[in-house]
C-alpha cells in the first residue's frame, strides 16, 4: 500500500478540484466538505456496477478507477482509467438514473462520496446547483457517446493515441516540459480501453519506442513526446480535458 493511500483524504484539498462543489458558495461548500463520507476499496473490488441504481457521486482521492462495461456477449470494453482528482458518478444527479458502466479499483483507492439525499438537501439550499448537475450529468452521457464513436469510427493506431492523451491530461503539470510523463497503465487495459488486441498494442508500442515517442514496461508507459502523441491521436474529435468521466 502506498503512503498516500495510507493517510485519510483531507476533503478541504479534494473540494477545489471538484466540478460541483467548487460552484457552492462558501457556508455550503464548507457545509458539503463536512458531510462527506470516505470510502475505501481494495484492488479489484467494485466501487458500483453497471445497471445498478446510481445513488452517490464520489470524487476520487487516491489509486485509480477503471470505467468498463460488459457487453450482452460478455465482453469486457474499457471506457476510461480514472486518475486522481476526479468526479465519478455524476449520472446520479439525475433521478432514478442507473451507472452505465462498472467502476472498479485497479489498486488500494479512496474516495469521497455524497448521497442523493445530501445533494437534495444541498440543492434545496441552493437550486443553481440543481442545474448545474443535471449538466454535467449530461456532459457524462456527451462522453460516453463520444467514446462509442471513436471506438466505431477511428483507426486503431488513432484510438491507442487517444486513449494516452486522456491519461496525460490528468497528470499533474509538469514543472519543466521536458520531463518524461508516466503513464500509468498496463498493455492489457489499453487493449480494453481502444477494444483492440493485446497484440496490436504491444505492435503499436513497439513502434512508437523505435521513434522515441515512448518506453514501455510492464506496468506503465513513459512518454517522452506529448506533441507527437497527439498528433498520432489525430484532429478528428479535438481532446481536451473536461474532467468530465463518461459515468
Amino acid at each position: 500500500m502506498s503512503d498516500a493511500a495510507r493517510q485519510p483524504l483531507q476533503p478541504a484539498l479534494l473540494g477545489p478540484h471538484s466540478r460541483w462543489l467548487s460552484v457552492l458558495p462558501a457556508p455550503l461548500y464548507q457545509r458539503a466538505l463536512a458531510a462527506a463520507q470516505p470510502v475505501q476499496l481494495a484492488t479489484g473490488q467494485l466501487l458500483f456496477g453497471q445497471g445498478e441504481p446510481a445513488r452517490s457521486i464520489y470524487l476520487l482521492g487516491t489509486g485509480q478507477v477503471y470505467l468498463f462495461q460488459i457487453t450482452p456477449e460478455g465482453h469486457q470494453l474499457g471506457f476510461e482509467l480514472l486518475l486522481p482528482i476526479r468526479d465519478v458518478g455524476l449520472i446520479a444527479a439525475v433521478p432514478a438514473a442507473r451507472y452505465p458502466l462498472t467502476a472498479q479499483a485497479t489498486q488500494t483507492t479512496q474516495l469521497l462520496t455524497w448521497t442523493q439525499a445530501t445533494l437534495q438537501s444541498l440543492c434545496e439550499a441552493h437550486p443553481p446547483l440543481t442545474l448545474h448537475l443535471l449538466q454535467l450529468a449530461h456532459a457524462c452521457n456527451q462522453q460516453l457517446a463520444r467514446r462509442t464513436y471513436e471506438l466505431a469510427t477511428l483507426r486503431v493506431e488513432q484510438r491507442i493515441a487517444r486513449a494516452l492523451v486522456r491519461l496525460a491530461v490528468q497528470l499533474p503539470a509538469r514543472p519543466d516540459p521536458a520531463t518524461p510523463l508516466v503513464l500509468p497503465v498496463t498493455r492489457q487495459q489499453l487493449a480494453e480501453l481502444t477494444h483492440t488486441t493485446l497484440p496490436t498494442v504491444s505492435r503499436t508500442l513497439r513502434t512508437w519506442a523505435q521513434s522515441n515517442l515512448l518506453t514501455a514496461d510492464r506496468t506503465a508507459l513513459i512518454l517522452h513526446d506529448l506533441a507527437l502523441l497527439h498528433a498520432h491521436a489525430g484532429s478528428v474529435l479535438p481532446i481536451t480535458d473536461e474532467r468530465v468521466p463518461p459515468c
